[in-house]
């Protein structure tokens, strides 16, 4: 893969709810630059599995791998799913910064792990640009819920209750996610229309991350 001239950073951070589409349009993003994708889940993952941490240690961690972390209210299970972003922080500071002073190309970091706060923090830490980031939000559930039927993953077969609580629980996380970032000056995006969505952040990736705003038109024609 030979990474595009002109890449305006160094680490590019795209944080938001999982449904939203990160995956998808990071990967088509990353094609276009012809850099490297990375998803922060595969961190959490690791972390939860490898046995390097304990429940005792960070319970957070470990949030939803029982199925009575799922029976709470969307309140809660918004809140459990910051409380797992804070978690891996550390670790995904480790990955941006070691990437930052041994690679000299540029990558993208996809995942709901990525907060504002994280990554306002992180770029102030380093020189102008070298990490910039954008979050993807979807605050409407009925949107939401069909991505995840569609997608697929065991969410069809969950009871209706638990689907309700995870789909509004994420649109929960996703209106905090949005508020979070305009209080800290990062750009957002909205999900829809999906066929758009790379295109967009790469709009708003050729612009000043740190304070652009996209407005988008949704299918429906509304502005």
């Amino acid at each position: 893969m030979e990474q595009s001239v002109g890449v305006p950073f160094k680490v590019l951070l795209i944080g938001g709810p999982s449904g939203v589409g990160k995956s998808t349009a990071g990967a088509s993003l990353a094609r276009q630059l012809g850099i490297p994708l990375l998803q922060a889940d595969d961190l959490r993952l690791a972390l939860q599995f490898s046995g390097l941490v304990s429940r005792e240690q960070h319970p957070e961690l470990f949030f939803f791998l029982d199925r009575d972390d799922w029976r709470v209210s969307p309140e809660a299970y918004r809140d459990k799913l910051i409380a797992v972003a804070r978690i891996i922080a550390g670790a995904l500071r480790i990955v941006v910064e070691s990437h930052l002073h041994h690679d000299a190309n540029s990558i993208i970091i996809e995942g709901d792990g990525i907060l504002p706060e994280f990554a306002v923090q992180i770029a102030s830490e380093h020189s102008a640009g070298q990490v910039r980031s954008i979050f993807i939000v979807e605050n409407d559930e009925n949107v939401l819920l069909a991505n995840m039927l569609k997608r697929g993953r065991g969410f069809d077969v969950n009871a209706s209750a638990e689907r309700h609580t995870e789909t509004r629980g994420k649109a929960l996380f996703s209106a905090w996610i949005e508020l979070e970032a305009e209080q800290c000056g990062l750009p957002t995006v909205t999900s829809l229309p999906w066929e758009t969505l790379p295109e967009r952040l790469l709009a708003a990736r050729r612009g000043d991350l740190r304070s652009y705003r996209i407005a988008v038109a949704r299918s429906d024609g509304e502005t």
